[in-house]
């Protein structure tokens, strides 16, 4: 009889361990999708900034010109 119950638990250790080891690799999974995404949004708010650099720049020479424009109208 304790043939039989050693038995019975070495299945439940199979079953805990299992369980564990699913868990750790749902924690992996998951860390890798969060990392990627923070990746992802790292190199998309990079280009946002270059962009944006880009537009203010050309909004700044459209001043410019605009002023140079309304100087020369009122002379």
């Amino acid at each position: 009889m304790e043939q039989e119950d050693r038995k019975i638990m070495t299945k439940l250790e199979w079953g805990v361990v299992f369980s564990v080891l699913a868990s750790a690799a749902s924690i992996l999974f998951s860390a890798g999708v969060v990392w990627t995404t923070v990746q992802v949004h790292e190199r998309e708010i990079s280009a946002l900034k270059a962009s944006r650099d880009e537009t203010t720049d050309r909004l700044a020479r459209i001043e410019t010109k605009l002023d140079i424009l309304l100087e020369g109208g009122r002379r």
